[in-house]
């Protein structure tokens, strides 16, 4: 029985039945064409997310960002599902790891948490060209392992290894020749209710990572401004969107995590400009993320040389430079 889920992509499927297929690193040979002619990593995903300029339907492939949300090199030797909004260091990871490790080769997703859960819940996650994704490793935040934990397996399904990553502020993004928004003051941004306000959303709620901007978003008594929906000028979209929405004018401001802003400086140069909103620690570490290895691993040694490596000061560093280490 296939449970086809809607989101990034119309190609997410997740189904037990595929478990049937091969899995990556099993003693069956790929397809010869997969052997042929490898570009580097020779199967990638990218976003599918809404359209611009403000339609609410159809944004062209690849708006969100130049990396892609899926990456499945044919020689993979251990599969990461990461948590999804840490997908500004996916491929950062990924490739650190790989030329520390020669011989290992990572497949990874970073898509958002409810396409963790259900892979994991139904034996894989088939990502499109007959490919099934089995995750050996699974980076998650609290809201995906308290899900999991609750499910058929009563928390056996996962290997706690710790915590790896913490969201540490949130960032206020606008068009770089927006004259209106000037200064460091993020609340009197929020405030000029002559801008339209973009807000990260349109995830499952329990999977919701933004708890903490909202509970700070409510002790500066800017509750209103979260409040009033699209008629009063905030929009409600997924953060994977928002910058190419004000970038064509949909919105004028937004709010990320801070990890964002490193990220899109250097994918869109000069495009925007940035305001810090810094929250506390006990809000931060409501997006505290862990990583896990999976119980049934066939990969296990390739797996615990990933967590080991992204728990290492190498590992740290990358993540240091989004500003989402623990």
């Amino acid at each position: 029985m296939n449970l086809c889920l809607g989101g990034l992509a119309t190609a997410f499927a997740v189904s037990a039945a595929a478990q049937q297929l091969p899995a990556a690193g099993s003693s069956q040979q790929p397809p010869a064409e997969a052997k042929t002619n490898p570009p580097e990593r020779p199967w990638e995903m990218r976003p599918l997310i809404e359209k611009t300029p403000c339609a609410g339907d159809a944004e062209e492939v690849g708006s969100a960002g130049k990396d892609p949300d899926i990456s499945v090199p044919a020689d993979a030797t251990v599969f990461v599902m990461m948590h999804g909004n840490r997908f500004v260091a996916a491929r950062d990871l990924a490739e650190a790891f790989e030329r520390a490790n020669p011989g290992e080769r990572v497949a990874y997703t970073a898509i958002p948490p409810v396409f963790t859960v259900k892979a994991l819940d139904q034996g894989g996650l088939n990502v499109g060209a007959e490919k099934m994704f089995r995750p050996d490793v699974v980076m998650a935040p609290p809201a995906t392992t308290k899900i999991l934990a609750e499910m058929k397996w009563k928390g056996q399904l996962l290997e706690d290894r710790g915590l790896y990553s913490r969201v540490h502020g949130f960032v206020l993004m606008a068009r770089a020749d927006d004259a209106r928004v000037t200064g460091k003051d993020w609340k009197a941004v929020l405030k000029d209710e002559r801008l339209k306000l973009s807000l990260p959303g349109q995830q499952v709620p329990a999977f919701t990572s933004f708890g903490p901007l909202v509970d700070v978003l409510g002790r500066e008594g800017l509750e209103a401004r979260i409040k009033e929906g699209k008629a009063g000028g905030t929009d409600v979209r997924h953060h994977r969107s928002m910058p190419a929405r004000i970038a064509a004018g949909c919105e004028d401001i937004g709010i990320q995590f801070l990890q964002s802003r490193v990220y899109w400086e250097a994918q869109r140069p000069g495009a925007f400009k940035f305001i810090d909103v810094p929250i506390a620690d006990s809000d931060a570490a409501k997006e505290e993320s862990k990583i896990f290895v999976v119980k049934a691993t066939k990969r296990r040694a390739s797996a615990e040389k990933f967590v080991a490596f992204v728990q290492s000061s190498a590992g740290q560093q990358i993540l240091a430079k989004y500003r989402l280490e623990r």
